[in-house]
C-alpha cells in the first residue's frame, strides 16, 4: 500500500489549494503515474466519487460499494480506498481536496467529518441534475 500524502499537492490542478477533479477525458493522470500510487493506498485526502451513469465498484475500509447511477462515495483521510480495475462508468466526476480546501467552505458537512455516516448516498434524479450542472463549471476551470 502506497501513502499518497503528495500526490495532491504533485498533481493539484489550481495554483493557489491542493484540488484535483477528474471527468471521463478529463483530469486523469498517465497509467505511469497511476501505478506510482497503486490500487490500494491510504488517503491523506477527501475524494468524493459522483456517479452520473453507470458503475464502478471501489473499496473503502475492506468493504465494498458499488457505484451505480445517481449516487455519490465519500472517502474521508486516512481511509483504505481500493481502486477498481474495471473501467469507470459512463459519466462521472471525482474530486479531491485537503483539509485546507475544507475550511475555507462556507459552512460544515457533517457527511464529511463524522466517519460514522455513511460512505455512499442516493440523490432523487432532480438533486442529481443539479449536482451535475454544478460540475460543468468546474470542468471548464
Amino acid at each position: 500500500m502506497h501513502d499518497t500524502g503528495s500526490f495532491l499537492n504533485t498533481f493539484k490542478q489550481n495554483n493557489i489549494l491542493p484540488i484535483r477533479l477528474i471527468a471521463p477525458g478529463f483530469g486523469h493522470v498517465s497509467p505511469e503515474v497511476a501505478a506510482t500510487f497503486g490500487y490500494t493506498h491510504r488517503k491523506s485526502h477527501y475524494f468524493l466519487l459522483f456517479m452520473v451513469k453507470g458503475f464502478v465498484r471501489h473499496g473503502v475500509d475492506l468493504e465494498q460499494f458499488d457505484v451505480t447511477d445517481n449516487e455519490m462515495l465519500f472517502i474521508l483521510p486516512h481511509q483504505i480506498h481500493e481502486l477498481s480495475s474495471a473501467k469507470h462508468g459512463e459519466e462521472y466526476f471525482k474530486i479531491g481536496f485537503d483539509e485546507e480546501c475544507l475550511s475555507l467552505l462556507p459552512t460544515q458537512y457533517p457527511f464529511l467529518i463524522n466517519p460514522m455516516n455513511r460512505q455512499k448516498i442516493s440523490f432523487a434524479p432532480s438533486a442529481a441534475a443539479r449536482v451535475n450542472a454544478s460540475s460543468g463549471y468546474y470542468r471548464s476551470c
